[in-house]
Formats: C-alpha cells, sequence, structure tokens
C-alpha cells in the first residue's frame, strides 16, 4: 500500500486530523472475585444484609445465581469496598437481582457513590462524593445492566455506594453484581494539525508507521489541478519496446512556489526511454518527465540526485487521475 509524507518548511510531515477527549475504561473489574467479606487483601463491607445468603460479598462473586440483599424492611443503606491499592475509578454497573417486576422494584433509584483513602471499616475516615444518580429505573429482562460513567482523576483506596431509595419494594433493596472499572487512559482533545516527522528523508520505518494512505486532506490539489482521465502506461505511453528499468525506492515532486513535495514509498521502475524518464509503480505512471541533455544514460542506483525538469505538457500522472498543473514543477528527487 502507498504512503505519503508531505515536505513542507525543511520537514516531512503527517496531517493529524481532529480527535476528541476519549476516556478507556479497564476490561477487568476493579474488585477481585469476592467468596468472603475479606480475603486477606480485600474488604467487603456494609450496613445491613438479609441473611448470609446475601451477603455483602454476594455482589462482587461475579456469579449471577447470587445477590446481595438488605435486611427485611430496611430499603437504604451502602455497601463497599476497601482494595488493596488505590485506583482511578470512572464506571460502575449494577445488574437486576431476579427477573419480572417485583426484582426491577428491588433495585436501587437513588443514590451516591463515595471515595476514600483513609477508612479502615467503611464507616470512619473521610469520604469524598464521586458520583450521584436520582430517579434510575430498570429494565424487567433477565440480569438487566445499567452502566454509569463519571469525570474522576483521584485515586481512591475504599468505595462506597449509599442508596437512599428504591423503586418502590416495601421491604428490602438488592442486586446482583456491583461492578467498579478503572480509568485505564484518557486522550486528551486534539486538534487538526500537522505533526513533523524527520528533517531528513524519511526511513522506510517513518513511511510505514506516519505515512498518510488518503491525500484528500490536500485540498489545495482541488483548487489547483483538474482531473483529465487514466492513462495505460504501457501501450499509450511506452509502447512495448520500452527499456532502461531501474528500482527506486522513493520520489518527490516539488512543485515550484509552493514548496511542498509529495513522496511515496513504494517500490517502483524508473524508465529512461527516448529521452524522457518515467516513475512506474504496480503497473501505473505516477510522473512522466523530458530528460535533460546527457541524462538518458546517468545511474540514479542509490545516488542522491536532484534533476530540474520541465514536465512534458505540464501533466503529472497519479495513477487514479492525469490531473494538470497550473504551475511547473521545479524538481524531482530520487533516493
Amino acid at each position: 500500500m502507498d504512503k505519503f509524507l508531505i515536505h513542507n518548511n525543511s520537514s516531512y510531515k503527517y496531517w493529524k486530523d481532529y480527535t476528541p477527549r476519549q476516556i478507556i475504561y479497564g476490561t477487568e473489574p476493579a474488585v477481585p472475585v469476592m467468596t468472603s467479606n475479606n480475603d486477606g487483601k480485600t474488604i467487603i463491607f456494609g450496613s445491613s444484609i438479609w441473611s448470609s445468603l446475601y451477603d455483602y460479598f454476594k455482589a462482587f462473586d461475579r456469579d449471577t445465581t447470587t445477590y446481595y440483599a438488605t435486611v427485611d424492611g430496611t430499603t437504604t443503606g451502602y455497601i463497599g469496598c476497601i482494595l488493596e491499592t488505590g485506583k482511578v475509578i470512572g464506571k460502575y454497573s449494577l445488574t437486576l437481582s431476579g427477573t419480572g417486576t417485583s426484582p426491577a422494584t428491588a433495585m436501587p433509584r437513588d443514590w451516591k457513590l463515595y471515595g476514600s483513602n483513609d477508612t479502615t471499616d467503611g464507616v470512619d475516615g473521610t469520604w469524598e462524593l464521586m458520583d450521584e444518580r436520582i430517579d434510575q429505573t430498570w429494565a424487567t429482562t433477565p440480569n438487566a445492566v445499567n452502566t454509569y460513567f463519571f469525570e474522576n482523576s483521584t485515586i481512591y483506596k475504599a468505595l462506597k455506594f449509599e442508596f437512599s431509595k428504591n423503586n418502590g419494594h416495601s421491604t428490602h433493596t438488592s442486586f446482583k453484581e456491583l461492578t467498579f472499572y478503572e480509568v485505564a487512559e484518557v486522550i486528551e482533545e486534539s486538534a487538526s494539525t500537522w505533526v513533523d516527522v524527520s528533517t531528513s528523508i524519511p526511513t522506510k520505518e517513518q513511511f510505514e508507521q506516519k505515512g498518510m494512505i488518503d491525500l484528500n486532506v490536500l485540498n489545495f490539489f482541488e483548487r489547483v489541478y483538474d482531473p483529465i482521465k487514466t492513462v495505460d502506461v504501457t501501450k499509450e505511453v511506452l509502447g512495448e519496446d520500452y527499456v532502461g528499468s531501474q528500482k527506486v525506492y522513493k520520489a518527490s515532486v516539488e512543485i515550484n512556489d509552493d514548496i511542498i513535495s509529495m513522496t511515496s514509498n513504494a517500490d517502483g521502475n524508473l524508465i529512461i526511454h527516448n529521452g524522457k524518464f518515467y516513475l512506474v509503480i504496480d503497473g501505473t505512471l505516477y510522473i512522466s518527465y523530458e530528460l535533460d541533455n546527457g541524462l538518458s544514460t546517468k545511474s540514479m542506483n542509490g545516488i542522491n540526485n536532484t534533476l530540474t525538469k520541465i514536465i512534458e505538457n505540464k501533466k503529472v500522472i497519479t495513477g487514479v487521475n492525469e490531473i494538470q498543473l497550473d504551475k511547473k514543477p521545479l524538481s524531482i528527487n530520487f533516493y
């Protein structure tokens, strides 16, 4: 695949499109799979449980056949965890405790999420508000999940989910899973811009990693050039008796007064024939120039040359369209 870099103001560049701010979250839950309220590294705590069958850790066991529930007659409370190491949390989800209307009514409706770095038991210490939700409702499909995102850049070792209202159940509040996710990476907003790659001739690796495939960003082409037609190189231009093939790695065309060069990393054949030379890549004519006197037999193998030419009929053939130049090319470089 052909790739291109643009030469401007003594530097080879590529165009970087605008990117909005993105937050990437970890794919694994921040709390390990829990089989008890304390595994020696992570502590799970809460305000009340219905019974040991609905203990706090049931909300962190990643088993959708079990669930956590508050004590009979209580619909408010809290549940949380103290982690082995602090984490930046920015996403969490709640899983419906069953199927049908009744479990959906037992799901939390209003709550606040807090973070702490000095609590020892989930009750003491300083707690900072991380997120708050009101009027949250739930689908009645099995294992329905609601997921929430919030802005946070602070590391917290402890998290507390405090619910003040459910969706109407009179005896308890319950849910199968409470899952927290870390912020893995934040990619800040970036404006569209030209990015420098190198002030010297780019390497093959730089072309492969940074080279552009789409040159439509160079909208001055639309202003300067008028598309005409594609030319069959072998039949219409060179005939059947062309000679003098020479491999080249990359070539650039500098347009007079524009100080711009298109550089291709594709291997191609430099064909010298009847006082002209042609750059042919994958059977497509890219550049056709008349040679100065004495240059038709000059070797270009591995030599860094600059050949000042006047293009034949002031045209460049790009492999897709033959395009008419308004300005004469200043030079062509082979490396």
